[in-house]
């Protein structure tokens, strides 16, 4: 991550392009492991991994980025497009029956924060931001997605 996050930064300083990255954060996630133990959480992870990246360009990258984490980079692409993404994501995670274990089946939501490239050298502080945005995000209820300013 740290490698083609630098790297995405530099070309898109270099090339005067958008670059946006998304923090998406699977919403009560303790619960899934506490109830179904960690075959279960893996298994979520694996399913709303297989959405994420379903749904992203070949040309973007993810992440996993802590437990329950996905940091997505969206290269070439501004913060209403991300945003639109980020809100198609989070409807389709959310209406996804993931099968946990024999014959049960679970809904989850995700949080996502979205922060736009705005010049910074450091990849870090592109992170930070959609972090915040993120915890912006579940503070307003989670389910939903906030854009940092």
């Amino acid at each position: 991550m740290d490698t083609v996050l630098s790297r995405e930064i530099g070309y898109s300083r270099k090339m005067r392009r958008k670059l946006t990255v998304m923090m998406i954060d699977l919403d009560h996630f303790k619960q899934v492991n506490d109830r179904f133990g960690h075959a279960g959480g893996d298994t979520v992870l694996q399913k709303c991994a297989k959405l994420v990246l379903d749904m992203i360009r070949i040309g973007d990258f993810a992440f996993r980025y802590g437990g329950e984490e996905f940091l997505i980079a969206l290269v070439e692409t501004g913060k209403e497009e991300a945003m639109t993404l980020a809100e198609r994501i989070r409807i389709e995670i959310a209406r996804t029956s993931i099968e946990v274990s024999d014959g049960e089946n679970i809904n989850i939501t995700a949080s996502i924060g979205v922060a736009e490239f705005k010049g910074h050298p450091d990849y870090m502080q592109l992170v930070k931001s959609a972090d915040a945005a993120l915890y912006q995000a579940k503070q307003n209820g989670r389910n939903c997605l906030v854009a940092a300013v």
